[in-house]
């Protein structure tokens, strides 16, 4: 048997794609099931960007989340190759990945994918759709008038008194050292 295209699979669905994107865009709740690999973030990328929506999709867990954003940028790009286009139409928020009660580093990767995420949205940056698993639920966050404190958007050629720069690095928690090799230092 072989892989039927997304198109039959929801021509074949029991829901109406067109149903559930006017739902989405007027806001209704809408409990969906057993849809095809897919479907979902077509009718979700669909609801977004026809109707000029945001929404907030909490997903059962961090694989859930990765695939789901995978599959949201590439109908709200139109097939575009994701890793090619500007991250602000798909946000992932990834969920921690220990606990604090866990003597154990968390993922430096983890933990600056969901400050640039908490960055985006202080800023008032726009974004369509914002991904995370239910477990990123269950962790505080910085107040955002905090984290818009520690916040500098610098861009080529801009010009930034050097004493306000230090400190808003050092108040940031980033560390001076004399050579620049990981990722939360400056020289």
């Amino acid at each position: 048997m072989g892989v039927r295209p997304l198109t039959e699979e929801l021509q074949s669905a029991s829901t109406d794609a067109q149903a559930v994107v006017r739902a989405l865009a007027k806001g209704q709740r809408l409990d969906l099931a057993t849809l095809p690999r897919g479907a979902l973030a077509c009718m979700l990328a669909r609801a977004a960007t026809e109707h000029g929506g945001r929404f907030v999709v909490v997903v059962p867990d961090a694989e859930s989340a990765m695939r789901l954003e995978a599959d949201l940028r590439f109908f709200v790009h139109g097939g575009a190759r994701a890793e090619l286009q500007p991250p602000s139409e798909v946000l992932h928020y990834p969920g921690a990945d220990t606990t604090p009660f866990v003597d154990v580093a968390p993922d430096q990767r983890a933990a600056m994918d969901r400050l640039a995420v908490l960055f985006h949205l202080s800023q008032g940056l726009p974004w369509k759709l914002l991904v995370l698993p239910a477990h990123a639920l269950l962790r505080k966050v910085p107040p955002r008038e905090a984290l818009a404190l520690r916040c500098l958007n610098l861009a080529p050629a801009d010009i930034i008194a050097r004493d306000e720069l230090l400190r808003v690095l050092i108040e940031g928690g980033y560390l001076r050292v004399p050579l620049v090799e990981d990722a939360g230092t400056f020289a």
